[in-house]
Parts: structure tokens; sequence; C-alpha cells
């Protein structure tokens, strides 16, 4: 993710163990100077895909511009199928340790199904 050069401000991640020890490993995975605000969320822990949208439009302040969310299959998948308009869906793969970037036009106050762009994604080999 860092090669990709993005960087967020802002972390929701689901509370469980797996989920917050991801989120270490990332920002480590940032190197040392890079601020970021992490926000540790029950509501994602059971989450379906409009539950995550839901708390990204609930959460995340106007002003952030980045944000990563760190979450559980399927529902990471699902959401990141369920932020793509129809007509330029991308079926994404999402093992362990894969991420996809998007870029989103609307307020996050105002963030729904299609209402982003795939940038990037990534999925280790296994």
């Amino acid at each position: 993710m860092a090669d990709s050069g993005v960087v967020p401000e802002l972390v929701l991640v689901s509370s469980a163990v797996r989920a917050r020890s991801t989120c270490r490993e990332v920002l480590a995975g940032m190197g040392t100077g890079v601020e970021v605000d992490v926000q540790v969320l029950d509501s994602l822990y059971d989450a379906d895909a409009d539950d995550v949208l839901a708390c990204c439009a609930t959460e995340v302040p106007a002003e952030t511009v980045t944000v990563l969310v760190i979450g559980h299959n399927p529902t990471i998948a699902e959401t990141a199928e369920l932020l793509q308009s129809e007509h330029d869906r991308v079926q994404l793969s999402f093992p362990t340790a894969a991420y996809a970037a998007f870029s989103v036009e609307a307020a996050w106050a105002d963030l729904t199904p299609g209402t982003a762009t795939l940038l990037d994604s990534y999925a280790p080999q296994v």
C-alpha cells in the first residue's frame, strides 16, 4: 500500500483482535513520521456492506481525504463491489492482506452504492 502512495489520514478498524493486529502491521509498514487517526469500531465487527458505507458516512469527518477500512470478509469484498458503479464494476479478490483504493467524489456523508471509482487494488498471491 505504501508503494502505491496511498497513506490514510483515518483508519476505521473492526474491534476484532485480528483486524487490530492487521492495522498495527499496516501502520508499521508505512514507516515512521506518518500520523494516522485510528478508530476501533465494534460496529464493523458484524457489519455487512451497507453497514460499512453507513459507518463511513457517519464516522468520517467531512475534511478527511483518505480513509482505510480494515474489516472482515466477505464484507470487505462486498463493500468494494458495492462502491463501484454497475457499468464500471471490477470483480476483486480479497485474500488476507489485499486492498482496494477508490476515489469518491461525493461527501462522506453522502456515500452510497455506486459512488466510487476503483483506482488501485492488490491481492497477494496465495
